[in-house]
């Protein structure tokens, strides 16, 4: 079957399908842009047989200028059509997809009747909502509105759709799409690009963080995410000199850190650019603590899938999200980390110190993640999901 994959972000689970499905004799079309900011893990040279990886090229995504951002993203839309046009695959997947790309998709893919599955990572609408009020205030609505209905609008017509929690039903359901097209499968992360590798190691040896307590935070820092905690936590430690932050993260990620500083200087702040792939083992291997932060709103429309990669890695969470979210009700679950409410320092500080004192609790949690990645994120059972809903579509 010729499939097309697109990830608009690169991020390592989309790939890590294309692969697995390829294995099983698919020809796959793997798309996503360089420009869209973050980390990426799509390798930028071989691929095996049947695999064919397409960088849409465009000019880096201004996410500030919400204005020239629209444009681009609709680029992305009219650049993804002409690849799939001139491919014609049978069956089209699309995630993590800006939703004015994502519409001109679906379109192009009814007109020719080729299944689209909608794979749900995000409830952009909600996300959308979340950071326009926080800007604008009431005058955000007609743009919320705007973007709500491009949402239910892709969802009613999307032939199939996997969302990647439960969370998220409730929100469809309001929207009256239809329940008997949708499926929750989980995301993950490739486990076997992510082994469990010692302490020390040359990435802690190159930064000095043998000797150091790290609390690491890898990936992109924005709105949602919610930098001004980092920071307050980090100078509630700035005496202790044993305790380090890492971030790893991005030019716009380093910018708000710095703003949420001012001009006041925290050495205990280390930051570091987005890593390879390649690193990003060794770079969480070198933690004691992975810290994941969400603003306030932001767990009902998101779901920080560095949390998995960080169970591959066998390192204890510290999770700042409501405690429904679904990666703070894995982590709970099976005790890979503890889970903070947003809103305040004070109790992030204090699940610090309790994790700094606690090192067999910390490898028991280390343990669990393990043991729960293992189980769960091997890639053959998550493609046999996929390929049944393959096979629901175009039976």
């Amino acid at each position: 079957m010729n499939i097309a994959i697109n990830d608009y972000g690169g991020f390592p689970f989309p790939f890590d399908l294309s692969r697995e499905l390829v294995k099983r004799g698919h020809q796959v079309r793997h798309l996503y842009t360089m420009s869209s900011g973050g980390p990426k893990s799509v390798p930028q040279s071989s691929a095996p047989k049947g695999l064919k990886i397409k960088n849409l090229e465009m000019a880096a995504v201004s996410k500030d200028d919400f204005v020239k951002r629209w444009y681009q993203e609709l680029t992305y839309g009219r650049k993804l059509v002409a690849e799939l046009a001139r491919w014609q695959p049978q069956i089209i997947i699309s995630a993590n997809t800006p939703l004015v790309a994502q519409h001109k998709i679906i379109n192009w893919s009814r007109k020719r009747k080729i299944p689209f599955i909608f794979w749900l990572q995000d409830l952009l609408s909600i996300a959308a909502k979340f950071i326009l009020y926080k800007r604008f205030g009431p005058f955000a609505w007609p743009i919320y509105k705007y973007f709500e209905n491009k949402e239910c609008c892709i969802l009613r017509k999307a032939d199939y759709i996997i969302t990647i929690s439960d969370s998220f039903i409730p929100f469809l359901e309001k929207w009256k799409i239809n329940m008997q097209k949708i499926s929750i499968i989980h995301n993950w992360s490739p486990i076997e690009d992510l082994p469990q590798l010692p302490r020390k190691n040359y990435f802690s040896t190159k930064y000095q963080l043998n000797e150091k307590f790290v609390i690491l935070y890898a990936g992109t820092l924005g709105l949602k995410q919610d930098p001004k905690l980092i920071v307050q936590t980090a100078k509630a430690f700035v005496e202790d000199k044993s305790i380090i932050f890492a971030i790893a993260t991005d030019e716009r990620g380093q910018n708000s850190l710095r703003k949420e500083m001012g001009s006041i200087h925290l050495p205990n702040i280390l930051m570091l650019q987005l890593q390879p792939i390649s690193v990003l083992p060794y770079m969480l291997a070198s933690a004691d603590i992975l810290l994941s932060v969400l603003e306030d709103s932001a767990g009902s429309f998101c779901v920080p899938s560095k949390v998995w990669s960080g169970f591959c890695a066998a390192r204890p969470s510290l999770l700042v999200v409501h405690d429904d979210n679904l990666a703070a009700k894995i982590t709970t679950d099976i005790r890979a980390g503890l889970v903070v409410s947003p809103g305040g320092v004070d109790g992030v500080v204090g699940a610090i110190k309790y994790l700094k004192e606690e090192p067999s609790l910390r490898e028991c949690m280390a343990k669990n993640a393990r043991r729960y990645a293992e189980k769960n994120f091997f890639i053959p059972t998550i493609t046999d999901s996929f390929e049944n809903i393959f096979r629901q579509i175009l039976n």
